[in-house]
Parts: C-alpha cells; sequence; structure tokens
C-alpha cells in the first residue's frame, strides 16, 4: 500500500490520497471475488453440493417436487411381475393367478367426490383349489402403482383394509380376473 500512495505523491497532479483510494478500490475488488468463489465452493462443492440441494429445498415451489411413496414401483416392474406370475407353475401343479378389481371411491363429507382404483392381486392357486395372496397392489388416481405391504394390512382384512388404506369409504367394487 506504501508503494501505491508513494508512486502518487511523486507524480505531479496526484496526492497520497489518491493512492489510498486505489488500494482500497483494490481490496473492495479482491475481497468481493473471494467471496464469490467461496460461495460457489460452499454451495456446489463443499459436501458433495448438499447445500445446493438444501438452498433448492427452502426456495422451490411445491411443482418442483416430486416424491413417491414409500412402496412405490414402476408401471414396467409391475408388468414384468404379472408377466412371472402368469408364466409361474409351483410344485404339485399349483399356479399363479391374477384378480384386478376396480373400486370406486367416496367421500361422505364431499359428496361430488369420486375416484376409482384398482386393485391388482396375485394369488398362488393350489390344485385343490385353496388361494394364498402373493402379492397386492393398489393403482391410484394420480396414476402411482404401491404395492400394499404386509404391515399395512396385518390388523385389517377384506375391505375394512382397503378403506382404511385409502381413507375414504368404498362404494362399488367391478372385479376382473386375468
Amino acid at each position: 500500500m506504501t508503494k501505491v500512495i508513494g508512486k502518487m505523491t511523486n507524480t505531479f497532479f496526484c496526492s497520497g490520497v489518491t493512492g489510498a483510494f486505489y488500494t482500497f478500490v483494490i481490496y473492495v475488488f479482491t475481497t468481493m471475488l473471494a467471496m464469490a468463489v467461496l460461495y460457489q465452493y460452499i454451495l456446489h462443492a463443499h459436501m458433495d453440493g448438499r447445500m445446493l440441494d438444501l438452498h433448492k429445498r427452502i426456495h422451490g415451489s411445491v411443482d418442483q417436487f416430486f416424491i413417491p411413496d414409500d412402496n412405490e414401483i414402476s408401471l414396467e416392474e409391475l408388468e414384468y411381475m404379472l408377466h412371472q406370475a402368469k408364466n409361474w407353475k409351483g410344485q404339485g401343479g399349483s399356479r399363479r393367478r391374477v384378480h384386478v378389481n376396480k373400486f370406486k371411491i367416496t367421500d361422505t363429507k364431499f359428496e361430488n367426490f369420486e375416484q376409482e382404483c384398482v386393485h391388482i392381486a396375485i394369488f398362488t392357486t393350489l390344485v385343490n383349489g385353496e388361494k394364498d395372496l402373493f402379492r397386492h397392489f393398489l393403482r391410484q388416481e394420480n396414476g402411482s402403482i404401491i404395492e400394499i405391504s404386509e404391515e399395512s394390512m396385518q390388523h385389517f382384512s377384506g375391505r375394512l383394509a382397503l378403506e382404511k388404506l385409502l381413507g375414504k369409504e368404498i362404494v362399488s367394487s367391478l372385479s376382473e380376473k386375468k
């Protein structure tokens, strides 16, 4: 800093104040540049970009986020499971059968509310006609397909279980078999 002030005092039209001002401007500029580099580092590189993710989550709107359900599966995965079930043959001649049930769901509080829901169940059918539930899925109105786990079904059975799972009352059931 003293070199810049000394150089400015040696010239004819400048004083030491001009050198001090130039030094101050250079310091401010380098500090701002260092802060910008530090900000970019913290946002993008530090902790593998977690700060950027946090920034996007805090300042993002609801439409920018897609959060799948816990047990959600893709349509391709469901089609693969159904194809495997169709071709499955077990010991003693047991087979797997797929049952598809369409439900119309209404809400007692809102009279105009109506949704259609599809329940897909894969049963293992023994030779003596006995059926055992292998897996089952629920396609909701928004298009998501969730696998219904035994944890969610352990306390309930049948229609009551679906009503409890959906949180709404089931009005009618149209059954199909594949």
